[in-house]
């Protein structure tokens, strides 16, 4: 039971955070405003030092893309009896009204 939150960390701005003692106040507002849409958290001079993504119950899973020091979430799914990365990536395609097939062998 609860919820999950994902939550982009940057590593450049680990100096700051380590110092900043209201880190942690900054994080839990901003958990609690994410719903709408990701929230920038500042540390120090940094203004993006971490970002809040999203939030989802512990049950459901929620596939989030990070990278280019972004992230975003792809989609949310009840979870099913299965964990397997391909049902979960066939499921998530199927949201967004698309159908995988996995590729033959030649």
């Amino acid at each position: 039971m609860g919820l999950n939150t994902s939550v982009l960390i940057k590593n450049d701005a680990l100096h700051e955070i380590a110092e900043d003692k209201d880190f942690g106040s900054k994080i839990q507002q901003a958990v609690q405003r994410v719903f709408e849409k990701p929230i920038q958290i500042t540390s120090g001079k940094i203004s993006n030092a971490a970002i809040v993504v999203e939030t989802h119950h512990s049950d459901d899973i929620s596939v989030v893309a990070f990278g280019g020091g972004k992230a975003q979430q792809l989609g949310s799914l009840i979870r099913n009896e299965s964990d397997k990365p391909e049902e979960i990536l066939r499921a998530l395609a199927a949201t967004m009204g698309y159908r995988l097939v996995k590729k033959t062998k030649k």
